[in-house]
């Protein structure tokens, strides 16, 4: 945790110095949220969009929504938003989105963005980034695995290596530790070690066959519970991967990012343990209320368990799978790490 925030608030006092946005309150605000390329038929859109509704209902007001063609037609289309004038806030959803409107962001400078789920090197003194922390219900995550492991052995493995991929990491490995110290056992955890920042990850974001070849290779090596840390299209591919497994007599459970993929895909084949989720539409809603209020600020806006921001799904499916007094130590996790007395990052 301490390693992160060293980042956020050294970019945060930059901001400061070089002048920000005048703050002030909005009445009835005009935003607009640029959605990343593929529609509603990319599961990303689909759970922001469902965000959204909700933040329109508390609002009262309805927010628009920018749909891309495709990752060129990114930066083009948010500086025609900027020069249009017509915008009290331009949100970025997500990665790749926000790497393409940096331009814009430079550009414009009178103009306020958010940027949800990414931030940039440069310090703008008028973007306010959004930053989840999920290392926070991905410890819990691994503490349940950790929890359920017949093998003594769970897996993990990202995209690409970046914070926001080995936050989940870390978060996920430190669980299984605190698990191992708590009850005494020594559960392995392959693919990431959180103290060396070494793993296993397969360089995209974009592949499912990728994602189903590292799964497969964790379930061969002795895994019964594998988190894919890389996204939609991988994810599918752990899917397959843990489907395949679990037919073939092999007890496998998987553990999915940023969205409840239970509401997604459902869980036929009962394989999906949890998600760890990250709750876009209310990082969304606070930034148009800090707009509303006239509190809104260009920096660094950490959302976390005790926001609301991040959270560890239901078992679902698996409900009656997990023990009772396990679920009970998970439930007792949450509450010390909203305390601040459990460290989730090393």
């Amino acid at each position: 945790m301490r390693r992160l925030l060293i980042v956020f608030v050294a970019l945060a006092l930059a901001i400061g110095m070089v002048g920000a946005v005048p703050a002030s309150a909005v009445e009835n605000p005009a935003v607009v949220v640029v959605f990343e390329p593929g529609g509603m038929d990319n599961p990303f859109n689909a759970l922001i969009n469902d965000g959204l509704d909700d933040a329109e209902m508390e609002l009262g007001f309805d927010i628009s929504r920018w749909f891309t063609a495709d990752d060129p037609g990114i930066a083009p289309d948010v500086t025609a938003l900027a020069a249009s004038g017509d915008w009290d806030l331009i949100v970025g959803a997500g990665f790749r989105v926000v790497l393409e409107m940096e331009g814009a962001v430079a550009a414009y400078p009178d103009q306020r963005f958010t940027a949800v789920d990414a931030g940039y090197e440069t310090a703008y003194p008028n973007v306010s980034a959004v930053f989840f922390l999920t290392n926070e219900p991905a410890f819990m995550a691994g503490y349940a695995a950790a929890g359920l492991s017949a093998t003594g052995v769970v897996g993990v493995y990202g995209g690409i290596q970046f914070p926001g991929v080995t936050i989940f990491m870390d978060g996920y490995a430190l669980g299984v530790e605190y698990y191992n110290a708590r009850h005494g056992t020594d559960v392995q955890v392959l693919g990431w070690d959180p103290h060396l920042q070494e793993g296993l990850f397969i360089n995209t974001f974009a592949s499912s066959r990728l994602g189903r070849f590292a799964t497969m290779q964790l379930f061969r090596d002795g895994a019964d519970t594998v988190f894919s840390v890389a996204g939609a299209l991988p994810a599918l591919g752990t899917l397959e991967a843990a489907e395949f497994w679990k037919e073939r007599g092999h007890d496998v459970r998987v553990i999915l990012p940023d969205v409840d993929w239970f509401e997604i895909v459902g869980d036929p084949n009962e394989i999906l343990l949890t998600s760890v989720i990250k709750d876009f539409g209310l990082g969304i809603l606070h930034q148009i209320e800090a707009l509303l209020d006239g509190t809104w600020a260009p920096g660094f806006v950490l959302e976390d368990l005790a926001s609301g921001g991040v959270a560890m799904a239901p078992y679902h499916a698996l409900a009656d799978d997990v023990p009772r007094s396990l679920q009970r130590e998970v439930r007792m996790v949450q509450r010390g790490i909203i305390r601040g007395l459990i460290p989730t990052l090393p």
